[in-house]
């Protein structure tokens, strides 16, 4: 990893304290990785944290409902007072797995009105500067990959079981069971770390699984 993506990891880690409320976004139609990659976070900082929150701009696929603390999901567009309420209460705002505020729709609107500091951490090219910290890499597998990076970086390689399953989730769904975004080496180490970890890899390779089939019906 580029020394100069450790440091910002670092500037930014500064800023997650004990005391303070984090919202994390996932994009608009979520798959896998944006479920990986904010729920992955989420089950870190829900330890180290006053309180933590995974908003997204609407439902997610059926398939994942059996991801960790997936039905905790506040969807904006079904509970949007009470997303906004929590909003504009967070002391840290986390934008995984998008690079643009066009990602998360009518969330964009609500997202400066409190004082609060804002974190990409995405695979995407060319993000958008409406963060304090971007946290981006194009050559990793996916967010979640990247998630991967930022926790450990911060907290070490010991995760916990729903972390390692959620990050796993990500990483197999963005590159379709290793079949594509799987050229480098890394990535297969951070799977490795990841089942060393307890990562739950029957439930995440059905959902890729299950993403396959449907798209295999819908082209035949």
């Amino acid at each position: 990893m580029k020394i100069e993506l450790k440091y910002v990891m670092n500037k930014a880690g500064e800023h997650i304290k004990p005391d303070c409320k984090a919202v994390i976004f996932g994009h608009v139609n979520p798959d896998g990785d944006a479920l990986g990659s904010t729920l992955g976070l989420k089950h870190c900082l829900k330890h180290i944290v006053e309180k933590v929150d995974v908003v997204l701009p609407n439902s997610y696929p059926y398939f994942l409902d059996w991801m960790p603390d997936a039905k905790d999901i506040i969807i904006f567009d079904k509970e949007t007072k009470k997303a906004k309420q929590i909003i504009s209460e967070a002391d840290l705002l986390f934008f995984c797995d998008l690079n643009n505020p066009k990602r998360v729709e009518d969330i964009a609107e609500v997202i400066n009105e409190g004082d609060n500091i804002k974190i990409m951490i995405d695979h995407h090219p060319q993000p958008a500067e409406f963060v304090d910290y971007i946290i981006s890499d194009t050559t990793v597998s996916s967010a979640s990959e990247l998630m991967y990076e930022f926790i450990t970086e911060l907290y070490g390689q010991n995760l916990n079981i729903e972390t390692a399953t959620c990050l796993l989730t990500g990483i197999i769904t963005d590159t379709g069971l290793f079949d594509h975004n799987s050229e480098n080496l890394r990535t297969f180490e951070i799977v490795a770390k990841l089942l060393e970890n307890g990562a739950d890899r029957i439930g995440s390779s059905m959902s890729t699984s299950i993403v396959s089939a449907a798209a295999k019906d819908n082209n035949a």
